[in-house]
């Protein structure tokens, strides 16, 4: 291939696609150089290894020079021959070359670039192909302490670090603490039961102790009324006063904050090491029932009581309430004209009350009915009972006439002289 030859072709392709004129270029480059060779030139190094570097001039100025695996020049001639003259309408012949150099080393080159963004996809480099970065994964610590409870009575910081049992009331237990002595305090996350004798009554008490996030704090339930209980801990002690009828059980209690060596109202708490309980002394156990009975609205416990008109509707509230000081069970309601009550539930605790009803019809006059409620506790019954009245109207009038004291409905009347007197009477 003569000079001009080539400069023909060279500048004919530039008018392609600047990747693919490179290529060409560097293959004519080769073919230029072989034939040179022909004529006695040495030969490049580079050249005569068959590594054309095509993917240097494709390849992104990021990437790695590609490699191309070795090949034969599709457009070489057999030496010391002149290659024939292309006339310019065959100057597109050439384009089978063209596609031979991508398709033989794209490959390579895209092969290394993919293992080059796998690589890089581990550190800050471009994502490979369908492929994104590990995810991070993050440890989280679940806080597992249970949310603080809301006692029933606010506690005070007691006079002492540690009252004297008695302090509180005449019926109480022996002292629940930490140490070996009998009784035991439960252990944090535990529950444990105890039994006393108050004054002949067998008392049960169940004590659950935690951990929160404020400090240690317990719950309780007994069945008798508990009228205070003590908590120390560190240098002080809360009273938790719940005098004068007790109750049967609390939620978040525990002992003062410990800031040095002074107690105080503020978490964290300090650990709880001692807990009295005081109980409502038997000889002072009042069990009461109430009951009120009311008629459409109104107290009436004496008669007439409210005019209801006859046919009219007629209804009974009975309100039961505990007004003694320890709880009631078995309670019952009853009517001594309509019978058996139905009631809402059977136990009441002190203070605590309940309201049933019952319906009918007015009858004519006066009416009156009581109401009856009873409970129990333990061997003892209570009861308690309420009048009520009405008075069943029936609204009406009649007139009578009478002539000379004949009511005479009909004709003909009494026979009376023309002249005589004649006395109407009307009695309404």
């Amino acid at each position: 291939m003569t000079d001009q030859t080539a400069r023909r072709l060279t500048r004919t392709l530039y008018t392609r696609d600047s990747i693919f004129m490179r290529c060409v270029s560097a293959m004519l480059t080769v073919v230029f150089t072989l034939s040179l060779a022909g004529s006695g030139y040495a030969a490049d190094p580079e050249v005569t290894t068959g590594d054309v570097p095509v993917a240097t001039a494709e390849a992104p100025a990021s990437e790695a020079p590609a490699e191309e695996p070795q090949q034969e020049s599709p457009a070489a001639e057999p030496e010391g021959e002149e290659p024939q003259q292309e006339s310019p309408a065959a100057e597109p012949e050439p384009e089978p070359s063209v596609e031979v150099a991508p398709t033989t080393t794209q490959p390579e080159g895209a092969s290394k670039s993919e293992k080059k963004d796998k690589v890089d996809s581990k550190g800050a480099g471009p994502e490979s192909e369908g492929e994104a970065p590990p995810p991070m994964t993050m440890s989280v610590a679940s806080d597992t302490s249970p949310v603080e409870s809301q006692s029933l009575v606010q506690p005070v910081l007691t006079a002492s670090g540690n009252p004297a049992q008695g302090t509180y009331g005449d019926c109480y237990a022996p002292r629940i603490q930490d140490d070996k002595s009998s009784p035991q305090l439960p252990k944090v996350g535990t529950s444990r039961t105890y039994t006393f004798s108050i004054s002949g009554v067998t008392v049960i008490v169940t004590v659950s102790l935690r951990q929160t996030a404020n400090g240690q704090e317990f719950d309780f339930t007994s069945n008798w009324p508990v009228t205070a209980v003590t908590v120390k801990g560190g240098p002080g002690a809360f009273l938790y006063d719940y005098r004068p009828n007790g109750v049967y059980g609390d939620t978040g209690l525990h002992a003062p904050g410990n800031q040095g060596s002074s107690p105080t109202y503020d978490p964290p708490w300090a650990g709880v090491s001692h807990i009295d309980f005081y109980f409502l002394c038997p000889n002072n156990v009042r069990p009461r029932i109430d009951i009120e009975k009311a008629t459409n609205g109104s107290d009436a416990d004496s008669p007439t009581g409210p005019m209801i008109p006859v046919g009219g509707s007629v209804t009974w509230t009975y309100k039961v309430t505990n007004t003694g000081n320890v709880p009631l069970t078995g309670i019952a309601v009853s009517d001594n004209v309509i019978g058996p009550i139905t009631i809402p539930k059977t136990t009441l605790a002190p203070g605590e009350s309940f309201t049933a009803t019952a319906t009918g019809t007015a009858t004519i006059g006066q009416y009156a009915n009581r109401g009856t409620a009873t409970g129990t506790y333990g061997q003892t019954s209570v009861t308690d009972s309420d009048w009520s009245h009405y008075f069943g109207t029936d609204a009406a009038i009649d007139i009578e006439k009478a002539t000379n004291g004949s009511d005479a409905d009909s004709p003909t009347g009494p026979m009376i002289p023309v002249g005589g007197s004649v006395t109407w009477t009307y009695k309404v």
